[in-house]
């Protein structure tokens, strides 16, 4: 798949859900930051498929509850001697969908946990703190959705976040009744997937005759070094 994206210079349209649409908004603005620091064209370089879009449901940018100020120092501290210490989120399966099957599922699958790393909730935040603090230097494609029933995470930090973007073509989608795991929710097909799937259809077709999308990046070196350690930041235990 990488290949084929390589070979025919197709645009790459990132993906993530609560925190994992955190680390797909990180890459977003870390490729846009170097990018503008230190892209060279006239440099013996390579390709690096450009970033189109980003789209991202529930992002883990504020959680509904947070946590008290010795909590956060206790966090802290752990995160530095205890690194791999558990620490519970406390999220009912109630909370993250209305639909009894896939809670079910949920509560059927052994790689489900609410259990989280010292080291993990600082590294998020961290991640969280960056992409709002950066958020004016993504002018890519933006879709966002989010549940307005959502418990976990809070809708109106997404909203603001992409209030904040630069980008032209952003959209943020609030969705009624809709808690925090939008894709096990009931009506996902019609409300989550097929919007997305629309949406992409729409701006792959815009990006064909998009240059600014599609036009051949070369990246010295340097660049492709930094792109590659992106993913290594947040640190995933």
């Amino acid at each position: 798949m990488i290949d084929n994206v390589v070979n025919n210079r197709l645009p790459v349209f990132l993906y993530g859900n609560s925190t994992g649409a955190v680390g797909a908004l990180y890459y977003a603005l870390k490729f846009l930051e170097q990018k503008n620091q230190t892209i060279s064209l006239e440099q013996n370089s390579v390709y690096y498929p450009p970033i189109a879009g980003v789209i991202i449901t529930s992002p883990f940018l504020k959680t509904s509850a947070q946590p008290t100020t010795w909590q956060k120092k206790m966090i802290h501290f752990l995160s530095k001697t205890f690194q791999s210490y558990s620490i519970s989120a406390e999220i009912s399966l109630d909370s993250l969908t209305r639909d009894l099957e896939m809670q079910q599922m949920l509560l059927s699958d052994k790689y489900s946990s609410n259990d989280m790393s010292a080291k993990q909730l600082v590294e998020w935040e961290k991640a969280s703190q960056f992409c709002m603090s950066k958020a004016s230097l993504l002018t890519l494609h933006l879709l966002a959705l989010h549940g307005k029933s959502d418990e976990v995470t809070e809708f109106s930090t997404t909203q603001q976040f992409v209030s904040l973007c630069s980008s032209k073509d952003k959209e943020c989608i609030l969705l009624q009744n809709f808690r925090n795991a939008l894709h096990l929710e009931l009506d996902r097909e019609n409300q989550v997937f097929r919007k997305i799937i629309q949406w992409l259809d729409q701006h792959h077709a815009s990006g064909k005759t998009d240059n600014s999308m599609l036009q051949q990046l070369k990246v010295d070196q340097l660049v492709e070094s930094k792109l590659s350690r992106f993913d290594q930041e947040i640190e995933l235990q």
